[in-house]
């Protein structure tokens, strides 16, 4: 982990890149997505893991949060999870998958306390509008990937709402959260979509 500015609102990965955080040269390794922000409560704690030995650390996990905009969700997806943050090279594994992509040995892992302050900021983009885009855009992606089945097709855009909206608790943002699943919903929708015109089609 290299020494680095710490601003009020963190940093983007690719700035982050440029700072050179690099495996080969550096006990634990950074780890963000291109939408996640550290803030300064967090860069600091992360900071002070630098400084201990970090031989029995696989993964370092900090809180998540979502955002949209600027109003924090409290329910959806992720409330309060918590995601990894800093990874041991020599102890973490890539696996060729979409999500679930780190392996390492739970006991390995350490967990940071489950404060707010310490919560990486997820943003998951500015606008309900812009949110929904960016759901159009991935089913693109993975509408190609799919399996067509024909009942998914009509059944995963209420899935996807109930989803979203009941089980992870979405209504707790109101209107918003609302809006937010059926974006879920329309982008599991157009998934299967795609999915069944490549598979007839091209």
């Amino acid at each position: 982990m290299v020494d680095a500015p710490k601003p009020e609102q963190g940093e983007p990965f690719d700035h982050l890149r440029q700072l050179g955080i690099d495996a080969a040269t550096n006990d634990l390794v950074l780890f963000i997505d291109a939408d996640e922000r550290h803030p300064k409560a967090l860069q600091e704690r992360l900071q002070e893991l630098k400084e201990q030995p970090t031989e029995d650390i696989g993964v370092v996990r900090a809180p998540i949060l979502n955002y949209l905009g600027n109003k924090q969700l409290s329910g959806g997806l992720q409330s309060l999870g918590y995601t990894p943050t800093l990874l041991n090279p020599e102890k973490v594994e890539l696996k060729k998958k979409v999500h679930s992509f780190l392996e390492y040995d739970e006991d390995d892992a350490y967990d940071l306390e489950p404060d707010p302050e310490l919560a990486v900021r997820h943003q998951l983009a500015e606008s309900l509008y812009e949110h929904w885009q960016a759901q159009r855009r991935y089913a693109k992606i993975a509408g190609s990937n799919r399996e067509f089945k024909l009942w998914k097709l009509f059944l995963s855009p209420p899935w996807g709402i109930y989803h979203h909206v009941i089980e992870n608790q979405g209504w707790k943002d109101g209107f918003i959260g609302i809006g937010i699943g059926i974006c879920y919903g329309w982008f599991l929708f157009e998934s299967q979509l795609r999915g069944a015109l490549s598979k007839f089609y091209f």
